[in-house]
């Protein structure tokens, strides 16, 4: 036969909260809870180059626990909006112009102009090869901070902090005329005959 056991065990009071004390009044603020609910802000400083997914950490801003226990941090995950005209691959800025057949053949001077709002300047005598210009030091600025050496140095020598950047990729994109009359046809075709020949005539063996 079976029988039924009876045992005790201890559990926390929900009269005084298991604090062994009974408070005749509660706070009206906190309503007898200990913590109330106010608002507060951060100011985030984002350096320039932060890419997405920068943390910034503000230790001890979280929530205030009872007994003692130490706030936790609060955390802000940096998201960057996507550009119009400018693509970033880490350092690295991309972005696109277009420009005539005759301005490929014979070069051009366009405008560009940069996140911060300075102009960039393209300058190409043949751009048909590469498709692409490079413009050094007119990508994004590094993320990465000088070392405190370096910074120790630049203070030293009262100088200022070096800084460093991407580069600036441009892709060329040329845009043909839709049509051709017949004369401006048979003036091509003579005209890259002609350059032909000419390649071919420097290319050959003396």
């Amino acid at each position: 036969m079976g029988s039924l056991g009876f045992f005790a065990f201890q559990e926390r009071c929900e009269k005084c909260r298991g604090t062994g004390v009974l408070i005749k009044h509660t706070c009206h603020q906190c309503g007898g809870s200990g913590t109330i609910t106010v608002g507060d802000s951060v100011v985030v400083s984002i350096p320039p180059g932060a890419a997405s997914d920068s943390i910034f950490v503000f230790p001890e801003k979280s929530n205030e626990m009872l007994g003692g226990v130490i706030p936790g941090d609060v955390r802000v995950n940096l998201r960057v909006k996507p550009h119009p005209d400018f693509v970033r691959i880490n350092d690295t800025l991309k972005t696109s112009t277009t420009v005539s057949l005759l301005e490929a053949l014979v070069g051009f001077v366009q405008e560009i102009k940069h996140l911060d709002g300075h102009i960039v300047y393209l300058n190409s005598s043949i751009s048909t090869f590469p498709n692409t210009l490079t413009l050094k030091g007119e990508g994004m600025p590094c993320g990465k901070p000088p070392s405190p050496v370096v910074k120790l140095l630049c203070w030293y020598m009262s100088r200022p902090l070096p800084t460093c950047s991407g580069d600036l990729l441009v892709n060329i994109n040329v845009r043909y005329p839709r049509s051709l009359s017949l004369r401006q046809t048979a003036g091509l075709r003579q005209l890259l005959a002609d350059e032909d020949t000419n390649a071919g005539t420097e290319a050959a063996p003396h």
